[in-house]
């Protein structure tokens, strides 16, 4: 099978501790079947999946200009969001504030992949850090004001954006995501 890639931000050691904290109530309380390992945690700006060697050199110089051009601003944690039914969803993830240097540099990237021809999701950007995957109890429902209880060590952390990481997925292994490359901002 082809490699896949995805373009993300790291995720602080300060908010990782937090989530970590976090993490064992959550999982007596959420029955998912997958948990995303504490050295995965990242904030996704653009999926790529399937790249060739080429692309992927076209991407790493194109992607540093890109990266060079941005200023370094700073995420804050807004508790806990779901994608998927309310009461079974299939992602659970820590919520990230709207700061406007995070959607401008999330269109930057989205556009310079596009112009290289690489596939891009085209959902509207919503960022966040997943936490689980895929509900596996139907006989369960979330409860929400159970979860935010939980969640209150993850909320109203920052988190520091200075570089993008272009990862590999490594489906096999955990950690699962392995860094590549690693593009700074400017100043």
């Amino acid at each position: 099978m082809a490699a896949h890639f995805f373009i993300a931000i790291p995720v602080s050691q300060t908010v990782r501790t937090a989530v970590q904290e976090a993490t064992p109530r959550l999982k007596g309380a959420l029955p998912y079947k997958e948990w995303v390992h504490e050295e995965d945690l990242h904030v996704t700006i653009s999926f790529l999946g399937s790249v060739t060697d080429q692309e992927l050199q076209q991407l790493r110089i194109a992607l540093r200009t890109v990266c060079h051009e941005s200023t370094s601003f700073t995420l804050t944690t807004k508790g806990v969001g779901y994608f998927g039914q309310p009461t079974q969803p299939r992602i659970f993830y820590v919520a990230l504030d709207e700061h406007a240097a995070l959607f401008t540099l999330q269109a930057k990237v989205q556009r310079l992949c596009e112009s290289l021809g690489l596939q891009v999701d085209d959902r509207p950007y919503t960022p966040h850090i997943t936490l689980a995957k895929k509900w596996k109890d139907s006989a369960v429902q979330l409860q929400k004001t159970v979860v935010d209880e939980l969640c209150v060590p993850v909320a109203q952390q920052t988190l520091t954006v200075s570089c993008l990481h272009l990862y590999e997925i490594k489906r096999n292994e955990l950690p699962k995501y392995a860094v590549i490359d690693t593009f700074p901002l400017g100043t």
